[in-house]
């Protein structure tokens, strides 16, 4: 880095700042994706409903940018209280000036938040032990997998990587049982496209906060915009309800993992007497689902034993083991602000959480 290169400046995203977001990303990743599109930008940075954004960023003086760090708002709730939290996202160094001087720059800074409790990322295997040994931030845990397979023939296709292969060696008779286990109907439960009020919603969702774990808000606000707002990411959202009304929803889109073309649940979330039965019937919907798409297999990433993860750890999505995931995805959780140095709240989050799907 030149010794001519300024401090990183953190400034609020907005309208004016979000083409040079885009170029950035453009250069480092291609024209395709999410993060070189100003609309799905402006989505994510400008429309959500817990608050403004912030970013880091690092040029050579007069120039433009070559590196930034991007802070997500995020509030999380328990049977404490509310907690503000900040997700790190699209850490991005250009190539040409990639170098741990320019890291340490530009993360100078990722302590010092007044308006938040803490910040919270899974950064990739690559940039992993850089939060750890330079910046002194310490993994909680990892994310759990959790999937089933569907078609071994699409795993196994010109395909070596470690998932692949438990993927494959999974996908024969356990698969076969637990397709025809969960895909039994189940007519007490109903489920519909039409999304629930905010009432409906709030009061499903408030019985996620009742223990000790601080779990992210999903109230009505939340839900729309995250699910239904995205100009570029569809997901498909389904509703559930039994005898006693609404009871669950399920979430989830087709991508790809580790070049294995899945449908990925981002939340899956039932409560009441009956939520095993209402969560069985949604994953049964996703399966179904999945294999109308011809998805090799249905996945799911979470944190945490709580009520926000237990739908997508339960049969017939079976535990990948971590020495098989395509990256490790450790979480950490670091306290900032007046927060700082204090003890590490314990976090439940799942794909819903996170910008990466």
């Amino acid at each position: 880095m030149s010794d001519r290169t300024s401090s990183a400046i953190r400034s609020t995203i907005t309208e004016a700042t979000l083409p040079e977001h885009a170029a950035l990303c453009k250069v480092e990743y291609g024209p395709g994706v999410p993060g070189a599109n100003v609309d799905h930008l402006r989505w994510q940075y400008l429309q959500g409903p817990a608050g403004e954004s912030f970013v880091d960023t690092v040029r050579e003086p007069g120039g433009p940018a070559f590196g930034r760090i991007a802070y997500w708002p995020r509030r999380f709730r328990s049977g404490a209280g509310d907690r503000r939290a900040l997700f790190l996202v699209e850490l991005l160094i250009d190539a040409r000036r990639r170098s741990l001087g320019a890291f340490v720059q530009l993360m100078r800074q990722v302590r010092d938040h007044p308006a938040a409790d803490f910040v919270f990322v899974v950064p990739n295997d690559t940039s992993a032990p850089l939060y750890q040994r330079v910046l002194g931030f310490e993994p909680v845990g990892a994310l759990q997998l959790t999937g089933l397979p569907l078609r071994p023939e699409r795993l196994l296709h010109g395909r070596r990587s470690a998932i692949v292969r438990w993927l494959a060696t999974a996908a024969g008779g356990v698969g076969r049982l637990a397709l025809r286990a969960v895909l039994w109907p189940t007519p007490s439960v109903r489920l519909t496209e039409d999304v629930p009020s905010a009432d409906e919603l709030g009061t499903l969702t408030n019985s996620l906060y009742r223990d000790d774990a601080w779990i992210g808000d999903r109230d009505h606000a939340f839900h729309v915009w995250r699910f239904l707002s995205d100009p570029i990411a569809r997901y498909r959202v389904r509703y559930a309800y039994d005898r006693s009304g609404f009871a669950g929803y399920a979430v989830c889109r087709i991508a790809d993992l580790d070049e294995v073309p899945a449908c990925v649940i981002l939340d899956c979330i039932a409560a009441g007497p009956r939520w095993k039965r209402v969560t069985r019937a949604l994953v049964a919907d996703v399966i179904t689902h999945a294999r109308r798409e011809r998805a090799g297999v249905v996945a799911a990433l979470s944190f945490g034993d709580t009520n926000l993860t237990r739908g997508l750890r339960r049969f017939p999505l079976l535990r990948v083991p971590q020495r098989f995931s395509p990256q490790q995805m450790p979480l950490f959780v670091e306290p900032v602000g007046e927060q700082a140095g204090t003890e590490r709240p314990r976090l439940s989050v799942t794909l819903a959480d996170m910008d990466n799907f």
